[in-house]
């Protein structure tokens, strides 16, 4: 009886380790690999510094009536001065549906099988894009303090001159928005395709629509040309580095093969040449 019992021990054990090594090597199915020391630094410190920007930009003084028919357009730097003259309301509200766009991309990679099998580690990984672009973008923009161009037009409200918006055009967050979340789903579907054909329209996509955005920041009167440019270069690093660095780092040549005996179960390493 106890040699029997010996037996099924060893192999319920045997059967528990060949389950978790199973998993594993599912796990090592997803491209990205996470550290959650580390990711917890990571959202930690980002909605550390979301807060402490709100009371950043809490405290920043709005322009007066009389500041603002002081403002002279011709200070402005040439490459940025066209943008004083636009305003838009169309097109503000087009960049608000261009962002939501965008932002809806990265959840749409959940039609492929790979990628929904992938859910909590690409679902990490869009956390921490979201949170360490929000934070880059608003910290920018509470130590710039940079009037939108839109304050130098006269035919902007007043109302818009002298909210406190009115002094966080640099840069331009939905830009950098936009390109997190574009580059971030290009970067992802990349990663887990690496032979796709639809690379090339992925990343197209990828790359028009905060561009697109941009564009129409532009026209509304919100940014400057350098605001969106800024933008859309934080933005895209953000959105492809973040995924970027938590990729595997193991050898695709080593295999290890459980095997499970009435002994025992035991692990062999297989070198592929």
């Amino acid at each position: 009886m106890r040699r029997l019992v010996q037996i099924y021990r060893h192999r319920f054990i045997g059967l528990l380790l060949g389950f978790a090594i199973t998993l594993c090597l599912q796990a090592q199915e997803s491209p990205y690999q996470l550290d959650w020391g580390r990711e917890a630094t990571i959202i930690g410190l980002s909605a550390g510094t979301m807060i402490g920007n709100h009371f950043l930009h809490q405290s920043i003084p709005t322009l007066t009536r009389q500041q603002i028919e002081t403002l002279d357009r011709g200070k402005v730097w040439g490459f940025d001065r066209g943008a004083t003259r636009n305003w838009s309301t169309s097109a503000s509200d087009a960049s608000d549906i261009a962002l939501f766009t965008a932002g809806f991309i990265p959840f749409a990679l959940g039609a492929t099988n790979s990628i929904r099998r992938d859910y909590l580690n690409v679902g990490v990984l869009f956390l921490e894009t979201l949170l360490v672009n929000t934070a880059l973008t608003d910290l920018t923009k509470g130590v710039a303090r940079r009037y939108r161009p839109l304050v130098y037009n006269p035919d902007a409200p007043l109302e818009s001159k002298t909210a406190t918006s009115a002094r966080l055009s640099f840069y331009s967050g939905h830009t950098s928005g936009s390109a997190a979340f574009t580059f971030f789903a290009a970067k992802v579907f990349s990663d887990h395709f690496p032979e796709s054909k639809w690379k090339p329209v992925i990343w197209t996509v990828a790359s028009v629509l905060p561009a697109t955005t941009g564009y129409l920041r532009y026209r509304a009167g919100k940014h400057y040309p350098s605001d969106v440019i800024i933008g859309y270069l934080a933005g895209a690093a953000v959105g492809y580095f973040v995924p970027h660095l938590h990729k595997h780092t193991y050898d695709s040549r080593i295999s290890l093969i459980p095997s499970i005996g009435l002994e025992g179960a035991s692990l062999k390493f297989r070198l592929h040449f």
